[in-house]
């Protein structure tokens, strides 16, 4: 008899249960469906990540690195890796001994943050031109471009248009770009984003990545 009470509460706290989280579940509908209709995506915010930015500084400044894995820091620890470390399995944060049992060519360099900083405020110096701009770390910025798209729509293509150098052609196993001539960019989110990552390369020679996202307010 005692068992069967206890099995019959069980049930119908179960049943309690269900119904309570169905009626949440309703309200948290109903609370979406409310701020879908009111939110707004008018915040365009855009990330910028250096591409291994102290080992990309070393390969500039050094074109004898390109080809080789590279590390930047010491044999207590490493503070980044270039791409074809990393094959590797040589990674950030890593001592530099195990990087070097990883892979035997391993060329390690010291760091020399005087000079990353100097290259980081160049690069701040021109995505923070159009729009606002929060640092994050030397190699790493969010931006708001909201305002910048919204006058950009009504740029001119002369507006658009960039090519700081005739000269500017590189390469030499590899510093990239190559093809010469002024780059026209359109009036898009996606083309802003080009644009910048191409006035940081003329500028620095190096690469970032970008990708954006909208915030939305109600």
């Amino acid at each position: 008899m005692r068992r069967g009470a206890i099995l019959k509460e069980q049930v119908e706290r179960k049943a309690i249960s269900n119904l309570v989280t169905f009626t949440f579940s309703l309200q948290a509908d109903k609370l979406l469906r409310g701020y879908s209709a009111e939110r707004r995506f008018d915040r365009c915010i855009v990330h910028i990540d250096m591409d291994a930015f102290y080992a990309a500084v070393e390969m500039r400044d050094d074109p004898s690195l390109r080809l080789r894995p590279l590390a930047v820091g010491s044999q207590s620890m490493l503070s980044t890796s270039n791409y074809l470390a990393r094959r590797f399995g040589v990674r950030a944060a890593m001592p530099g001994f195990l990087g070097i049992k990883l892979c035997p060519q391993l060329t390690i360099v010291p760091p020399d943050f005087v000079k990353y900083t100097e290259v980081s405020r160049a690069v701040r110096s021109i995505l923070g031109g159009p729009t606002g701009l929060v640092v994050m770390s030397l190699d790493e910025v969010y931006l708001n471009i909201s305002k910048h798209l919204k006058e950009r729509i009504d740029w001119p293509p002369n507006e658009r248009t960039y090519w700081p150098h005739d000269e500017l052609a590189t390469c030499l196993l590899c510093g990239m770009l190559i093809r010469p001539g002024p780059r026209l960019f359109g009036t898009s989110a996606e083309e802003a984003v080009r644009e910048m990552r191409f006035r940081v390369f003329c500028a620095t020679r190096l690469t970032c990545s970008a990708g954006q996202f909208k915030l939305y307010f109600s």
